[in-house]
């Protein structure tokens, strides 16, 4: 694992405008948000790249703005039921350019960075050989944390795809890629705004996600002694829905996994850390 030692900003357009690639995004519900932000991916994209959708079976009118896009051939559209980890590996699979620009989210307005962030991959590779490089950033102090994940198609084949988590899927995935390549962590001023659904929504979701978290270790740790939340006061809101995904669920990690997911999910979270404090 390299953390990169420097900042990425919007300058450095070597050859993005003849790099093919494709833009990987999941979404689900988010029609509050899905016009600024997809309009902010299609406005920097030139012919040769592509989007592809996988879309969680939408029901708020949001899934009518991505088959307007489908119709008019702006985006590939591809919708089934499936957790965030599964719609990220499905996009994938679809996706017909080597170049992968994953992570893409709904709810968020990106500055022009793809092209950059294209560039930057070439030259790691170039460098390295096989890497999988991830960009954290966010559009200042106040806007919460946005992360991009840039790799070959052919990477994410060897590793076996995107776990089918909910949440916590992009941990996992990153350390599968470093067993098979240079996984290189650096920072990018990404987005102009990250956008929030309705906080009686996020409860929704952060429940099912408890449940899909016991198995792999992840949900007991983040929830009860995750260094993000046990000097805040949403320990104690986060509780509860812990207790009930325990008591539908009915079943504990193995030790083994527990301790492995803790380990990896706190050095991810040092390099974030650490990215933060340098360049802010």
């Amino acid at each position: 694992m390299v953390i990169g030692g420097g900042c990425l900003g919007m300058s450095s357009r070597l050859g993005a405008s003849a790099v093919k690639y494709s833009v990987c995004i999941t979404h689900r519900n988010m029609n509050g948000t899905i016009r600024p932000s997809l309009a902010s991916v299609l406005s920097q994209l030139h012919d040769d790249c592509e989007v592809v959708v996988v879309d969680a079976l939408s029901y708020d009118g949001s899934e009518r703005v991505l088959e307007r896009l489908s119709a008019e051939g702006r985006i590939v559209l591809h919708r089934e039921r499936c957790t965030r980890g599964e719609g990220r590996d499905v996009a994938a699979n679809l996706a017909s350019h080597d170049i992968l620009v994953q992570q893409v989210d709904l709810d968020v307005v990106y500055r022009d960075v793809f092209g950059s962030a294209v560039d930057r991959f070439l030259e790691l590779e170039a460098e390295k050989g096989d890497v999988c490089l991830v960009l954290v950033g966010s559009g200042g102090k106040d806007v919460g944390l946005v992360v991009l994940t840039i790799c070959r198609k052919g990477l994410v084949e060897e590793v076996g795809g995107w776990p089918s988590f909910q949440q916590g899927e992009d941990t996992l995935f990153w350390v599968k890629a470093s067993r098979v390549g240079e996984l290189v962590f650096e920072y990018m001023d990404i987005c102009y705004a990250h956008l929030k659904a309705p906080w009686y929504w996020r409860w929704m979701e952060s429940l099912r996600n408890q449940e899909r978290h016991f198995q792999s270790g992840l949900a007991f740790r983040r929830v009860l002694v995750g260094t993000k939340f046990r000097r805040s006061w949403k320990f104690f809101l986060r509780m509860p829905l812990t207790v009930l995904a325990y008591l539908k669920v009915r079943t504990w990690p193995s030790p083994r996994s527990w301790y492995h997911s803790t380990m990896v999910d706190l050095r991810i979270e040092e390099v974030v850390r650490t990215l933060r404090d340098e360049y802010h």
